[in-house]
């Protein structure tokens, strides 16, 4: 991930989701692409995080100030719903931040909402 090329640095960001929670010992090195200057890196950090799921808790600071961003591309903002959604009820603590996705950002709703359903442990309904 400290490669200079981002393309290398996404790349290895996306080799990392299909490992899912086995990659748990890169969650370090994702919460650090969270923060790089390319949105093609951002999203697949927040990607493989959320494949690793409940593992990546440490995440859940980072994930919730990507929603925060005042500028970040909207598919970075559905990634890192997606991956406070998948890491589950640890993820609570990013609640304020999802409910602010839902009123803000019109194209992330529905990934917000999913996402705040699975961190409250409710049902998703099947139109998700």
């Amino acid at each position: 991930m400290a490669d200079p090329d981002p393309r290398v640095r996404s790349l290895s960001a996306v080799a990392l989701r299909p490992i899912g929670p086995k990659a748990v010992d890169a969650v370090p090195e994702l919460i650090q692409a969270l923060n790089d200057p390319v949105a093609y890196v951002r999203a697949p950090a927040a990607d493989a995080l959320g494949s690793i799921g409940p593992a990546a808790k440490a995440a859940v600071p980072a994930l919730g100030e990507r929603l925060l961003a005042t500028v970040e591309q909207t598919y970075v903002l559905r990634s890192a719903a997606a991956a406070l959604g998948n890491i589950g009820p640890d993820a609570a603590g990013a609640l304020p931040e999802l409910q602010r996705a839902l009123t803000i950002y019109r194209d992330v709703k529905n990934t917000a909402q999913e996402a705040i359903l699975k961190i409250k442990k409710e049902p998703v309904p099947a139109w998700f």
